[in-house]
């Protein structure tokens, strides 16, 4: 004899469709989970992708920045010059001197640094004016001589006790001394003022030792 399936209650029925119902509930709730992931990711990802492009704007800015303070220093180096031709205008090699002078205070270097950035580094205009020019040697009279045309106002001011601290180093001796000298000091510190001299002399055209 075939046996039947049991007919399944209204009670066992309606424990089924809650079930069903809370399954399909989890189901729903798992897609919504799913979704506010995907969303989530979405919004990390354009967070990211901002703080890349706010990055680069502040190194743009920061270029930007630099780029215009070398222009203002240069722009500042050239009124100061100009100021000084109409003031104290002097003979045409002082004026092809301070001219150099202003160049060099607006140049930089291979790094983009400035060429100039110590008082110190007046040593290298010092030793070319004194070795091929015939200014004072003396760094009394040197410092005065220098300041009565405005060297004292420039980016990086001509100062006296900058100057005379050349006392007792190789570069207090002639320029053309300078690289057989150069091993008894460090090489950052010779090529500081080497630079300065070297281009100081080109710039004003001077040729051989």
């Amino acid at each position: 004899m075939k046996k039947t399936a049991p007919t399944k209650s209204f009670a066992d029925l309606r424990h089924e469709r809650d079930i069903a119902q809370l399954q399909q509930t989890i189901r729903s709730q798992q897609d919504e989970l799913h979704m506010e992931r995907s969303r989530r990711e979405l919004a990390e990802a354009q967070v990211s992708h901002q703080g890349r492009i706010i990055d680069e704007l502040k190194t743009d800015v920061a270029e930007w920045q630099r780029s215009y303070d070398e222009l203002l220093d240069r722009c500042e180096s050239m009124q100061r010059l100009l100021y000084m031709y109409e003031e104290h205008a002097g003979s045409e090699e002082e004026v092809r001197v301070d001219a150099a002078i202003a160049e060099l205070m607006a140049m930089t270097d291979n790094n983009g640094e400035p060429l100039i950035t110590m008082g110190r580094q007046w040593w290298g205009i010092y030793r070319i004016l004194v070795d091929h020019l015939d200014y004072p040697a003396g760094y009394t009279q040197f410092v005065k001589v220098m300041t009565a045309r405005g060297m004292d106002k420039m980016r990086v001011p001509l100062k006296l006790s900058s100057l005379k601290a050349i006392a007792g180093t190789i570069f207090e001796k002639p320029f053309e001394h300078w690289p057989s000298l150069a091993h008894k000091v460090p090489a950052a510190t010779y090529h500081r003022h080497y630079d300065v001299a070297s281009v100081m002399k080109k710039v004003m055209g001077i040729r051989g030792d």
